[in-house]
């Protein structure tokens, strides 16, 4: 396990610092994505001190993963175990750097709390694995492993920072295998859709007090997107994908994943500015994690 230093334009010093995991001799690591977000520059530190720049493979924001590359030879790495056989209340522990460098290599202990916790981790619901083991700011990128000395889970302490206590996240190594293989392999999740839009829910609470449908509220579209041309605007509300409705997160990201890049899908769309609805015809794109969006998560 390293640390990784983010360093940022225009920024005097440090951006920040997190962890990452050495999965092969030549230099190959795994972290979070949050870790090199909108970095211009990356360092690894080796557990013996010695300091490497980094190279990124690959990011995916959905899952919250990346991959790095430092140019080293002969380096020792993690074994990796089968989180697919993990139980509640196997002891685990994780490894990291929280609060940064100072505190580098550190280990807590505990257990597995839970299996499959649908977490939000920003863009999308994911299985994660909730342990007591402490983990802190610093911590992200790090190794969840097993009494055998295994790595079984990826800890991202972005979901981890709300003031509580014995309440840590991890990604399953089984989820994550198939997207850091793609990442080495294409530099983006290949086979993956997007509607091209950034968006957030709106909940039945908050239609209910604003007189609007629940459904799913576009802050952003992607310039020369298929939704951009074909209509589809800032503070538009989508409440039905293909006729399905999609009151929250879940529905929505259902009806997306059962398509394919250049599948077209239908926009059932409430617009706030008529106070009417209508229907628009686009087309997915494949998502290669390369938009820069804002105003909620990207789809």
């Amino acid at each position: 396990v390293v640390g990784i230093i983010q360093y940022r334009r225009g920024a005097i010093g440090e951006s920040g610092e997190g962890s990452g995991i050495v999965m092969s001799a030549d230099g190959i690591v795994i972290t979070n994505y949050h870790v090199i977000e909108n970095a211009s520059r990356l360092e690894v530190v080796m557990y013996d001190g010695k300091k490497y720049d980094a190279a990124v493979v690959g990011r995916d924001a959905r899952t919250d993963l990346a991959v790095i590359r430092i140019p080293a030879k002969g380096l020792k790495y993690a074994a990796f175990g089968n989180s697919d056989q993990c139980k509640v209340g196997e002891q685990v522990i994780a490894v990291g750097n929280p609060s940064g460098l100072q505190l580098a290599g550190s280990v807590t202990q505990g257990i597995i709390s839970a299996l499959n916790r649908n977490i939000d981790v920003g863009n999308g619901p994911m299985n994660l694995i909730q342990t007591d083991a402490a983990i802190n700011p610093g911590n992200s990128g790090g190794a969840l492993v097993n009494m055998y000395g295994q790595v079984i889970g990826i800890n991202s302490a972005k979901i981890a920072q709300q003031g509580y206590e014995g309440l840590g996240f991890s990604i399953p190594v089984n989820a994550a295998k198939p997207v850091v293989d793609s990442l080495l392999q294409y530099g983006f999740v290949q086979g993956r859709v997007k509607f091209g839009l950034s968006c957030k829910v709106i909940d039945s609470v908050t239609a209910a007090a604003e007189n609007l449908p629940a459904g799913i509220y576009v802050g952003y579209v992607e310039p020369g997107s298929s939704a951009e041309q074909n209509g589809v605007r800032a503070d538009d509300i989508i409440v039905a994908v293909d006729g399905v409705k999609v009151p929250d997160t879940d529905a929505f990201i259902t009806q997306r994943d059962r398509h394919k890049p250049g599948d077209p899908v239908t926009l059932t769309i409430y617009r706030r500015s008529l106070s009417k609805q209508m229907d628009i015809r686009i087309t997915l794109q494949e998502d290669r994690g390369t938009s820069e969006t804002s105003g909620g998560g990207d789809w």
